[in-house]
């Protein structure tokens, strides 16, 4: 069981470098075999005492959120490929996997670059680019989406250090998150064969599948709140203002919040483990805990700031990089629009009830 206050001080000496990869991170989780599925997704290389899936992106967010935010890529790429990889695909991927190549997903783009699947004298080849592409090339094995005459298709990449793709760093300089180097990549020219295809076109955002992410993610961000519920406790006690009544208070609702975030994951992983919940009641949930876990970060987030004060703000203290990296992490696509097809699911699931109970 991974655990993150058992790799304290490595995590705390990982680079904060928005261009160096952390490497000694990820040969961590690479040693302690988490590189492969839980076997409650896949049949293949299960594991005695595995860790369901969103305690584990839990505790590795809570150890730093840029390896999180690229080990839920990885583990994103898997599931990918176990729902909807051939069994040739499945068998290949997920031993490389536990061999120790790493795995993302790569599918933001700008509408003036879009990423399209081209055949030129029956080769098919890339042009276009991605922009975000976390990992940068310490992804060994990235799915992109690109555009084809059918829709989007996703295509396993099999990169090597020579494959002549550059990293373009113009569009990278966050201020939180700078760990994740989610640099731009320019795919123009590289050939790729149909055997690498995976599954067949849109399926990238077939439901609950594409929806199902933002639990994942949520489980990420929700560790990093966490930490910092962690260090403001540990601030406190080192000052000895445990006992103010102001800061107790503050403590409260801490406390409050991290249950709270407990048993969100705790159901996740109910719902994640049982075949009774319909499509659209999974795209509901995930829609309603992305959509929780942004309230809960930034209480958490405004809390913690107020019973440190001016020290959390300072770059010598561990509150300062936690902070700054969980508000960029909260930055996903289309938080409005989960919210609205909360409000959306809750009218036409109350007005069923209400046709059944006049029936």
């Amino acid at each position: 069981m991974f655990k993150a206050y058992n790799y304290d001080s490595l995590f705390r000496e990982l680079s904060d470098h928005p261009r160096i990869f952390p490497k000694e991170a990820f040969q961590l989780l690479k040693n302690l075999g988490l590189f492969t599925l839980p076997h409650s997704h896949s049949g293949l290389f299960q594991t005695e005492g595995f860790q369901n899936i969103f305690d584990l992106l839990f505790e590795v967010g809570k150890s730093d959120l840029s390896v999180g935010r690229i080990f839920e890529g990885h583990l994103n790429a898997l599931l990918l490929i176990d729902t909807f990889g051939t069994s040739n695909q499945k068998e290949k991927f997920h031993g490389e996997a536990a061999d120790g190549k790493l795995f993302g997903i790569w599918n933001t783009e700008r509408s003036f670059e879009k990423l399209n699947l081209k055949k030129s004298d029956s080769i098919l080849h890339l042009k276009g680019a991605k922009i975000f592409c976390s990992g940068a090339l310490n992804i060994d094995r990235p799915i992109v989406t690109a555009t084809t005459a059918t829709g989007l298709q996703m295509i396993i990449l099999e990169l090597e250090r020579n494959s002549g793709l550059e990293e373009d760093w113009s569009l990278w300089n966050p201020t939180g998150m700078r760990a994740s180097v989610s640099c731009r990549i320019d795919f123009t020219g590289l050939k790729v064969c149909e055997g690498n295809f995976l599954g067949i076109a849109n399926d990238y955002y077939k439901e609950p599948h594409f929806s199902w992410g933002g639990v994942r993610f949520s489980a990420v961000q929700l560790g990093g709140a966490k930490a910092i519920v962690d260090i403001t406790v540990a601030h406190l006690q080192k000052l000895k203002r445990t006992q103010d009544p102001y800061q107790k208070m503050r403590l409260g609702k801490l406390s409050i919040l991290m249950e709270t975030a407990n048993l969100c994951l705790q159901r996740a992983n109910a719902i994640d483990n049982s075949k009774e919940h319909s499509k659209n009641y999974k795209i509901n949930f995930a829609n309603m805990m992305r959509t929780l876990t942004v309230d809960i970060c930034e209480e958490t987030i405004r809390l913690a700031e107020k019973s440190i004060g001016i020290q959390g703000m300072m770059q010598s203290h561990p509150l300062e990089k936690k902070v700054r990296d969980l508000r960029v992490y909260l930055k996903q696509a289309g938080p409005d629009y989960a919210l609205a097809n909360i409000g959306d699911y809750t009218a036409k699931t109350k007005a069923k009830s209400c046709l059944k109970e006049n029936v």
